[in-house]
């Protein structure tokens, strides 16, 4: 009995450290504005929620080829027809603390945390402490991790109880898992690909168990009913255009997915490279790797890079919920070196890699800017630049009509977003109208060829340049 408290004690000293480490490292962004997607969906989803009596069916700005029901967004809010619980999450949260960035990165900074303890948990069941705390770690200052783990995506609350899901699984806690598996498949819909993962997973390396195999119904029945609720209320199911089975964008996508995930930046690229090195030296003495890593890796990360393939998007947070397990291999394949000070040398170079990364001076071009830089710390200086931009209008052409471009349309509108006290008046680059006198713009923003005409075709002023490492917005006023 005393032993048995002491290792409650540890492990909730652990916890709470773990907890206050995680909140210091992202301290820095707890008021910062909301970045790119979560312009247009999440946190003004939860607000509009909030307001609706927490109806999660939201009636504006559905798919191209579904006319809007509500011709006045409110709030920024835009149906993309997921699953609506972290947005009701966040609903109630601001019901019963008012609403905040604060208490919105919170609500992220909670879920981080959660994910790096039950990649912990996950580690230390299959393998060991020393196993355990080196892939929990590599997993923390990931950049891709880190840097969602500030925004307000699905993609953390995903990886997070995808984690605890596997977890539960694993350890055979048949109520847990389903509890934390449902709770799942009504973050996002990518959850019931870690669920089908586990089924697979149950198939292939276990006799067959009736009652372990009636826990992956309540949470696909779960996920169903939500899709015929959604089908019932708004009169369509997914969202169009989501796959594309073309050889060639199957082939590139395929390639593309495996440099993302393996070799994105200097830290995954030595990593991996390394352990192969090292895993091809040792691996045939690895049996525990062989039992417990391989199973993991062949029913839950490969379908899901198969998966993302053949999808017609593929953004780099959406495969965070894998990476876990992905570090969770590593962590093992580092354990492999059997000097204890060249292997602990050898973890503390990944993750000075790994923070190095976290920066950048990219100055990437396009609509499709957001997504780029989101995959490190570079997204803060965008959101920073932009509003620094949008605090300059505001204090000096408050009264003026300024055109621009998504995301900044939004940004500029809704005081809830972050950038601005009040909302300026906008008009949309794609809209066509001419009625206005400042134009707002930047390379890292989409309709980018369009604004470049504008600028050229009014022979515009330069008045004002912002930038911080690449990132630019520019002011202009008409002739």
């Amino acid at each position: 009995m005393k032993n048995k408290y002491l290792y409650y004690l540890k492990t909730k000293k652990a916890f709470i450290l773990l907890f206050l480490v995680v909140l210091i490292l992202k301290l820095p962004i707890i008021n910062l504005p909301l970045h790119w997607d979560t312009s247009d969906s999440v946190v003004p989803n939860a607000i509009y929620i909030m307001n609706n009596d927490f109806n999660p069916f939201i009636p504006t700005m559905g798919p191209p080829d579904k006319p809007s029901t509500i011709t006045e967004v409110k709030y920024g809010e835009h149906d993309w027809g997921h699953p609506p619980l972290f947005e009701l999450i966040l609903a109630l949260t601001y019901t019963l603390f008012s609403y905040s960035l604060f208490i919105s990165h919170l609500i992220v900074i909670i879920f981080a945390f959660l994910a790096v303890f039950y990649t912990y948990l996950t580690c230390k069941l299959l393998f060991n402490k020393r196993i355990a705390l080196y892939s929990s770690l590599l997993l923390l200052f990931s950049p891709l991790f880190f840097a969602q783990s500030g925004t307000l995506n699905h993609s953390i609350p995903l990886t997070s109880l995808g984690i605890i899901s596997i977890y539960y699984y694993l350890k055979n806690n048949y109520i847990k898992f389903i509890i934390s598996s449902s709770i799942l498949v009504l973050l996002k819909e990518q959850g019931l690909f870690i669920i089908m993962g586990l089924f697979l997973h149950h198939i292939i390396t276990k006799k067959f168990n009736l009652r372990k195999t009636m826990c992956f119904l309540p949470p696909i029945m779960i996920f169903v009913s939500w899709l015929l609720l959604h089908k019932f209320y708004t009169g369509w199911l997914f969202y169009p255009n989501l796959f594309n089975f073309d050889i060639y964008h199957l082939t590139t996508s395929l390639f593309n997915n495996l440099k993302l995930i393996f070799f994105d930046n200097i830290g995954m690229s030595f990593l991996t490279i390394s352990l192969i090195i090292l895993s091809y030296l040792d691996m045939k003495q690895n049996q525990e790797f062989k039992i417990r890593g391989v199973p993991l890796l062949l029913t839950i990360v490969t379908p899901f890079i198969l998966f993302f393939s053949i999808a017609h998007h593929q953004l780099p947070r959406y495969f965070l919920p894998i990476m876990p397990i992905i570090f969770l291999i590593y962590g093992n394949i580092i354990n492999i070196i059997k000097n204890k000070k060249i292997q602990s040398l050898f973890f503390f170079l990944i993750i000075l890699f790994f923070v190095t990364s976290w920066f950048g001076n990219n100055n990437f071009i396009g609509g499709s800017a957001g997504h780029v830089l989101e995959k490190n710390l570079e997204y803060v200086d965008f959101v920073k630049v932009k509003s620094d931009a949008l605090n300059f209008i505001e204090h000096d052409y408050q009264n003026e009509t300024i055109l621009t471009s998504w995301p900044m349309t939004f940004q500029a509108q809704f005081p809830h977003l972050g950038y601005v006290s009040s909302p300026l008046n906008i008009i949309e680059v794609d809209k066509e109208e001419n009625n206005y006198s400042i134009i707002l713009y930047s390379p890292q923003s989409t309709s980018n060829e369009k604004m470049i005409n504008i600028i050229k075709d009014e022979n515009t002023i330069l008045i004002k340049r912002f930038e911080k490492k690449g990132k630019v917005v520019k002011v202009y006023s008409k002739h």
